[in-house]
């Protein structure tokens, strides 16, 4: 159950201006209601290759996981050193979790019993939101909670 004004916030970015946009507004809503934010990154899931020679697959193995390892890295400095000045004096911590975008913030929402998921949107229209489509709008369907989109 989520409640008014919402003292848990949820802030998923991918590092984008719009994602930044989202962070001051989860700061500003935080600060006034004595609130807390998680910041979360979601990077896509690392495909699984199998070959039929083992030492390959394992090679591969270890590959990704050295790649998921230095993505993780990277992403808590990014929110340090890109999104931690924004939040000042709230209390805030971050996540970095590995999947679909939209399906893992709904889940991590769920989770955390958040009371609003604030996020950034990149504006596509037409064709390009067709291609690409929209991880704000399919949060918007999945989660059990409201979500505030920033532009």
């Amino acid at each position: 159950m989520y409640r008014f004004p919402p003292r848990r916030i949820l802030v998923p970015t991918d590092f984008s201006e719009h994602s930044e946009h989202a962070v001051k507004y989860a700061a500003s809503m935080a600060a006034r209601n004595e609130g807390h934010v998680t910041i979360l990154h979601v990077a896509p899931d690392i495909p699984a290759i199998v070959s039929p020679i083992p030492e390959s697959t394992a090679m591969q193995a270890w590959s990704f996981t050295e790649a998921l390892r230095e993505r993780r890295t990277a992403a808590h400095g990014r929110m340090d050193d890109e999104i931690g000045p924004y939040l000042g004096d709230v209390e805030f911590e971050v996540l970095f979790e590995e999947g679909e975008p939209a399906s893992t913030i709904a889940r991590i929402a769920d989770e955390r019993e958040i009371d609003l998921v604030v996020m950034g949107s990149h504006g596509r229209t037409g064709l390009r939101r067709a291609l690409l489509g929209s991880v704000a709008e399919r949060t918007v369907r999945l989660a059990e909670v409201p979500v505030l989109i920033v532009r």
